[in-house]
């Protein structure tokens, strides 16, 4: 419910949006950091990665709270749309998602809140406005391609190795 700017309890009303919020945010760097670290060792990420990160994630919070039916079918959808992105991920060429990662990462995060809040939506309701959910979607994928292109960047003035042997 909308709260006038200055009125009592305006704080406390918007606090929980806030901080649900915040945690959309935080859980998308801690799925799509250690993704970025597998893929700057490995050449191709492991079959399943996304998914096991997103249980991780999803499904502790999950047990920690007492398994309430509101909080399993948003870890189900969020582990389903990541199964989508791990088949995905599967049948990407190498060199199609080295060159677009960024907009890889972007669309794995979409995916997995999208996933999360259609199954919040169907389970019970979002009951937030559809700016404020859709808004999270965006952020969160944006912070993802934000920390792909941030990952994916070399050096300023690096050489190479071809520049490197000419060089010595």
């Amino acid at each position: 419910m909308p709260t006038p700017f200055g009125s009592p309890g305006r704080v406390q009303a918007e606090l929980p949006v806030v901080v649900t919020l915040a945690s959309y945010l935080l859980t998308t760097l801690l799925i799509i950091a250690p993704f970025l670290f597998m893929l700057s060792v490995a050449r191709r990420p492991a079959r399943g990665v996304v998914t096991l990160l997103v249980a991780a994630a999803a499904w502790l919070p999950v047990a920690m709270l007492g398994f309430r039916t509101y909080s399993i079918a948003g870890a189900a959808g969020a582990t389903i749309a990541a199964v989508a992105a791990d088949l995905l991920l599967a049948r990407l060429p190498e060199t199609w998602l080295r060159r677009r990662l960024p907009a890889f990462t972007g669309g794995i995060a979409a995916l997995l809140w999208t996933g999360q809040l259609v199954a919040f939506a169907v389970t019970d309701a979002i009951r937030w406005p559809l700016s404020l959910w859709l808004g999270a979607v965006v952020l969160s994928a944006a912070v993802a391609a934000g920390l792909a292109l941030l990952a994916s960047w070399g050096p300023a003035g690096s050489a190479g190795p071809a520049r490197d042997s000419a060089a010595r």
